[in-house]
């Protein structure tokens, strides 16, 4: 075989291997929106609009849940590959008492026991489904969560319509958390060989330590996600909070899409890094550009003409400037990780939220609806300016010290 023909074999191979990956990714955020357009076409725009001060709060469960060990086991699965199973099952575990400590919260809360047992599916099958993200990752395997992804809604959305007649915000949450803990039990029917092969003594709660770094970093990029939802979901009705919502929903996955990119230029093996350089934050720029705009323009077209949401060209050009720093931080923000710099990111990230928080109120006061989004465009350009900062710096000391 030529080179030539080598090189373009290996280039598809590395394509598809980031479509695969993009697929198994988005395949939960895929299947999201399913929920608000159901509830929008079988009942009102109203209903969904209730529902998301639940999502709001299992949104920052789950991170609470996870306790940075998506990242812990990254490290823990290219160090100690032979040790992959007995990883994944000692963080399972040791995460179970965090997961036990909202349960019992939710025991002694004054809501009615539909929501309680709501509550209760939810945040469960929201810590299995998330537990197993990384070991998919690792193992190269995209069908797994794909198929419990239309597994767990297909159950959820069948008991929904079971309902339809009596339909309420109760019934809504219980269909969501039915179709969380069905997902759930589907992953775990998937890899019940894992718990045979994973060996564990006994509840590490050390971990708790070494993996709060990572869950700091990811406790303060959700901040700078949901700040802004905190202010709207408590000063609008619910027709309001439903579009807010769905919009701000679709343009978090936009931000996603740089990340993609860059994986096109590694191997999916997380022992490699990534070299950051000047051109590959060129080629993440460029070609982010492009792919940003056609995400925001299809979500934008999404929002009006499937989710007849009453939008105008506002929310499009500022999803844009919403989108835009993350062509230019994506790169930066995987260097600053592969040098386990997670403080360094956290400030950014702290600083951008504290900048929204306190700016927040301001812009909705005086824009209303968007102006949650024009806040949001202000954390995401902090965060940006200051991750470029740091990595500027970062590149200045080191030339400091070859001419040294």
């Amino acid at each position: 075989m030529e080179l030539s023909e080598k090189r373009t074999l290996f280039k598809q191979k590395k394509a598809t291997t980031v479509m695969l990956d993009a697929l198994r990714s988005f395949s939960g955020p895929i299947f999201q929106p399913v929920w608000p357009l159901i509830a929008i076409y079988t009942v009102d725009i109203e209903l969904w609009g209730k529902a998301v001060d639940v999502w709001f709060f299992a949104s920052l469960a789950a991170i609470i849940l996870s306790w940075g060990s998506n990242q812990y086991l990254q490290k823990r699965f290219s160090s100690f590959p032979n040790k992959v199973y007995d990883s994944f099952v000692e963080s399972f575990y040791s995460r179970l008492p965090l997961l036990l400590i909202f349960l019992i919260f939710l025991g002694f809360s004054p809501y009615s026991p539909v929501i309680c047992v709501s509550y209760i599916l939810l945040f469960t099958g929201k810590f299995i489904n998330q537990s197993f993200d990384t070991l998919y990752v690792y193992e190269r395997n995209d069908w797994k969560p794909i198929v419990a992804n239309i597994t767990g809604l297909s159950i959820g959305v069948a008991y929904y319509f079971t309902r339809l007649e009596h339909m309420s915000l109760i019934y809504l949450i219980f269909s969501i958390g039915l179709s969380e803990i069905s997902k759930s039990a589907v992953h775990l029917l998937l890899n019940y060989k894992v718990f045979i092969k994973g060996k564990v003594d006994k509840i590490n709660l050390e971990m708790y330590l070494i993996t709060y770094n990572y869950f700091i970093y990811s406790f303060s990029v959700i901040l700078i996600l949901t700040i802004d939802r905190f202010f709207i979901y408590t000063k609008f009705d619910d027709a309001d909070k439903a579009l807010y919502q769905i919009f701000m929903n679709f343009m978090v996955v936009v931000i996603t899409l740089p990340n993609f990119i860059t994986q096109y230029y590694h191997n999916r093996d997380k022992r490699s890094k990534l070299r950051v350089d000047n051109t590959l934050r060129m080629k993440v720029l460029l070609i982010g550009l492009f792919i940003i705009t056609v995400g925001i323009y299809a979500s934008y077209l999404l929002c009006i003409h499937v989710f007849q949401l009453p939008m105008n060209l506002a929310f499009l050009a500022a999803g844009l400037l919403f989108a835009f720093p993350s062509t230019l931080y994506t790169p930066l923000v995987i260097y600053f990780y592969n040098k386990n710099n997670h403080g360094l990111l956290s400030r950014c990230a702290a600083g951008a939220a504290i900048t929204m928080l306190t700016s927040c109120s301001f812009f909705i006061k005086s824009f209303g609806l968007i102006g949650g989004l024009y806040s949001c465009i202000l954390g995401q350009w902090i965060f940006m300016f200051l991750v470029t900062i740091f990595y500027e710096q970062d590149q200045i000391s080191k030339k400091i010290k070859l001419i040294k």
